[in-house]
């Protein structure tokens, strides 16, 4: 996951300078498209991690004999 976070990290700094200077060259498309594609690539690696985490936990839970998916109220905070 700290992988994904880095590249969303670095994504934002790039189009920050991206956006720093107020003239319009190569260079600094470059560097805005560059930083939403990181950002993008970055999202979609955490989701995808996070549903590999969320799949573990429900065959983790069916292999121990419970149910798939914990209950919402846990003991007497339910109320």
């Amino acid at each position: 996951m700290a992988i994904a976070y880095a590249l969303m990290g670095v994504g934002a700094l790039l189009v920050f300078l991206g956006l720093l200077n107020g003239d319009i060259t190569t260079a600094h498309d470059i560097s805005k498209f560059s930083g939403v594609l990181l950002i993008g690539i970055g999202l979609v690696a955490s989701a995808r991690i996070a549903a590999k985490r969320k799949q573990a936990e429900r065959i983790a839970r069916i292999r121990e004999g419970l149910p798939q998916v914990e209950p919402l109220g846990r003991g007497g905070a339910s109320h």
